[in-house]
C-alpha cells in the first residue's frame, strides 16, 4: 500500500478564484510496513534510535530494526530471536516477520531468572526428615512438584516440624518410660 501525504500547500491563505492561479501541492510518497506479530521494536531510523511498529513511513526511510528484548511488565519480556527483514529501506511496501518467546520472570527462594512460557520446573528442596516443606507463593506446592511457567511466577520453601515426627518422639520416649518402668519393677 502505499499513498501521498500533502506536506504543504502554496499559496497558504484562503484565495478566491477570479482569473487563473498557480496553486502548488507538496506532497510525501509513504509505503505502509506491517510487523506481524504486531509488536513494537527497538530500532534506528534514518540513524536516530526510535520505536518501530506497524504503520506508514516515509519512501527512503532507512530502517534497522534490533533483536533483544523487550519489556512487558514487571514479571514479563519478549525476547526477540529474529527479525526479517532487520535492515531495508522503505521505497515499497515491506512486511517484517518477527519471531519472539514471551518469557516469565520466576524467582524461587530470592532467587530471580527469566524462563521462557511453557518450560516445565520442578520445586526441588532438601528438607530434614523432621520437618515437612511446602513452596508457598503462585501455586503452593510440595518440593518435588513439576509447574509449567505460563506467568511470572514467586515461590518460597516454608519449613515446619513434621507432626509424625513429634509422635515418634513421643511414642519413643512413652516406650522408654514403660520399659525402664518395668526394668525396676522386676528388680523389686
Amino acid at each position: 500500500m502505499e499513498r501521498y501525504v500533502i506536506v504543504s500547500v502554496t499559496p497558504s491563505m484562503s484565495i478566491i478564484v477570479n482569473s487563473s492561479e498557480a496553486i502548488h501541492v507538496n506532497t510525501v510518497l509513504q509505503y505502509y510496513v506491517n510487523v506481524s506479530p504486531n509488536i513494537t521494536l527497538n530500532a534506528l531510523i534514518n540513524g536516530t534510535s526510535s520505536k518501530f511498529s506497524s504503520g506508514w513511513y516515509n519512501a527512503g526511510t532507512n530502517v534497522y530494526l534490533k533483536t533483544g528484548i523487550i519489556p512487558i511488565s514487571n514479571g514479563e519480556r519478549l525476547l526477540v530471536t529474529s527479525v526479517s527483514p532487520q535492515s531495508f529501506t522503505v521505497n515499497s511496501p515491506v512486511n517484517v516477520k518477527v519471531t519472539a518467546v514471551t518469557q516469565y520472570l520466576v524467582t524461587i527462594n530470592g532467587q530471580s531468572s527469566w524462563y521462557n512460557a511453557g518450560c516445565k520446573i520442578t520445586l526441588n528442596a532438601s528438607v530434614p526428615f523432621y520437618d515437612i516443606g511446602m513452596f508457598k507463593g503462585t501455586y503452593n506446592v510440595s518440593p518435588g512438584t513439576t509447574i509449567t511457567v505460563n506467568q511470572p511466577i514467586t515461590e518460597t520453601l516454608v519449613e515446619s516440624i513434621n507432626p509424625l515426627f513429634i509422635i515418634l518422639i513421643i511414642v519413643i520416649v512413652i516406650a522408654i518410660v514403660v520399659g525402664l518402668i518395668m526394668a525396676m519393677r522386676r528388680k523389686r
